[in-house]
């Protein structure tokens, strides 16, 4: 499985980084500072390439991964059949998904395809998207949102990279997709139709 933690160190330029999906934080500090003082020190750096990872940039305080290159990596281990795991970005899942708190594990699709009510990672106008699948028509799906109650989008079935089979709390407790309880949650949410705009404004 390829998993993306949330701090990776790299052998070959020697730096300590903070993943989360698309940005790496990276801090310079002196070493001759007490350890209390150290987390104060942040130096920033000049934007530039950095040669051992082509997926990020080193800039300032922050390192930027694209999402077309973080996806293609993604995308192509999936092709391959691992299972890809990485952090939750934005709040078009809310609540189920939760903006940086959740984890989720993606597998590769099976070949009786995906059912709805089924998260997956799909292409949509260039850009890869995570959504729940809500109506199922042929060969292709009408996906929306958990935290969108008005637009949806539709796919193919040759556009979807993968299917959501685990969610990670930020607790660290794993939910398995097809328990009861994931699956009862996710009806009962997406039965709210409309009334899911006043309702995300508890959350």
């Amino acid at each position: 499985m390829l998993d993306f933690p949330l701090h990776t160190w790299c052998e070959r330029c020697s730096c300590y980084c903070r993943e989360q999906n698309r940005i790496i934080v990276k801090h310079w500090i002196l070493r001759c500072i007490p350890f209390r003082f150290m987390s104060k020190l942040v130096y920033p750096m000049r934007k530039r390439y950095n040669p051992c990872n082509p997926y990020c940039f080193e800039g300032g305080r922050n390192m930027i991964i694209s999402n077309d290159c973080f996806f293609a990596e993604v995308v192509q281990r999936l092709e391959a059949g691992q299972s890809v795991r990485f952090r939750v970005k934005g709040t078009s899942m809310t609540p189920l998904l939760r903006n940086g708190k959740e984890e989720v594990v993606v597998y590769p699709c099976t070949t009786d395809g995906p059912k709805r009510w089924d998260v997956v990672l799909f292409r949509y106008h260039g850009h890869y998207v995570l959504h729940r699948i809500i109506r199922c028509t042929g060969s292709s799906f009408v996906l929306q949102g958990d935290g969108v109650w008005a637009s949806r989008e539709e796919c193919r079935m040759e556009d979807v990279a993968g299917v959501v089979r685990q969610v990670i709390r930020s607790s660290g407790r794993v939910v398995c997709t097809s328990s009861l309880a994931w699956r009862w949650k996710s009806r009962l949410w997406c039965r709210l139709g409309p009334l899911r705009r006043f309702a995300l404004r508890l959350f």
